[in-house]
């Protein structure tokens, strides 16, 4: 039998796979802290998980609340997305799938 410790808690593994040879993906970690961040949604793709905090988005006059561990998941919409810091120390983790042709 195998045996481990987790010496700091959980771990968190996020991975993004497309097909290299017609896709392409681009994440990052947005730390939102009293700042807002726009992102154009033009992708096939475009999704956001909220790390840590509670985030607003707007999405096409839409609003959503996010907490942390939740995701937002738009496909086929080419629009504007504004996320901002509910409270502060607020993240999200950003990812954009999209079209090489």
């Amino acid at each position: 039998p195998v045996k481990c410790d987790l010496i700091d808690g959980a771990v968190r593994d996020f991975n993004v796979m497309t097909r290299r040879d017609n896709t392409r993906a681009q994440a990052e970690v947005i730390d939102l802290n009293q700042q807002r961040s726009t992102a154009n949604c033009g992708d096939l793709v475009h999704a956001v998980f909220v790390l840590r905090g509670q985030v607003f988005a707007e999405l096409n006059e839409h609003g959503y609340i996010l907490e942390a561990q939740q995701m937002l998941l738009i496909e086929h919409e080419s629009a504007s997305l504004q996320l901002s810091a509910i409270k502060a120390d607020a993240a999200v983790y950003s990812i954009a799938i999209s079209s090489r042709v």
